[in-house]
């Protein structure tokens, strides 16, 4: 099980795929990026949103090799 939110230095634990550098710039670039939360003194993205972007994202990827394909 996950943590509810992840903090900038496991965020490749969580997602499998990004590094903490490419979700810092994912989430100034890419307005659809979650944005993180401010608990206490830490901050970090909730890990919901994260795996939430992360499969838009990879379904948008696969329609677009669909209609390449066709």
């Amino acid at each position: 099980m996950y943590p509810i939110v992840t903090i900038p230095n496991k965020v490749r634990l969580v997602t499998g795929l990004l590094s903490r550098t490419r979700a810092l710039e994912l989430e100034k670039s890419d307005p659809e990026f979650p944005k993180r939360i401010r608990i206490g003194h830490s901050t970090g993205w909730l890990t919901s949103e994260l795996q939430s972007y992360l499969s838009k994202k990879a379904g948008q990827s696969a329609n677009a090799d669909t209609r390449q394909a066709a």
